[in-house]
């Protein structure tokens, strides 16, 4: 499968774009991914193309989700775990979309957030229960080594198994 990009914040101007995707591969391309990651801290690097606060919640952008649902593609995204709330509601919103949270939910333990695993870990538990209850989102079990997530698994000779996963998830 293929999954592109496109601006959800096209609104409905954003089908064109998508049909433009399809017809350039017919037969794998399934969807697309979008970054909405944002945090206030300046510290934590905000990757997405268009970094703003409350993307998910922006009319225009659930407008472009809205077409993604209608033309049977899915939405990858990434963002922050303090944000996972906001994609419950989103979730919500846009029913008929399937949404792939990627990167475990977004979990972040450096800058403003290192040396706080407690309370992050349960801000973090906490939104993905919130997701949880949307059947319209799953979760992509990727980017579990990168540096900000705060497990230090990046700078080990071999990659960890699945117990200790799901005991540091747990």
């Amino acid at each position: 499968a293929i999954v592109g990009h496109a601006n959800l914040l096209l609104g409905d101007r954003v089908e064109p774009v998508l049909e433009a995707l399809q017809a350039a591969s017919p037969n794998r391309f399934r969807g697309i991914r979008h970054s909405v990651t944002w945090d206030a801290h300046p510290e934590v690097e905000n990757t997405a193309a268009h970094n703003m606060q409350g993307q998910l919640a922006n009319e225009t952008f659930r407008a472009g989700a809205r077409v993604l649902a209608r033309m049977g593609m899915t939405l990858e995204g990434w963002m922050f775990f303090p944000q996972l709330p906001e994609l419950a509601d989103f979730a919500k919103a846009v029913p008929d979309l399937t949404i792939i949270l990627n990167h475990i939910g977004g979990l972040v333990r450096e800058g403003p957030y290192a040396n706080r695993d407690d309370e992050v870990l349960a801000t973090w538990r906490s939104g993905i229960a919130a997701v949880a209850e949307c059947p319209n989102v799953v979760i992509k079990l990727g980017g579990m080594g990168m540096p900000r997530n705060g497990f230090d698994w990046h700078t080990r000779d071999t990659p960890i198994g699945s117990e200790e996963l799901a005991e540091a998830m747990a």
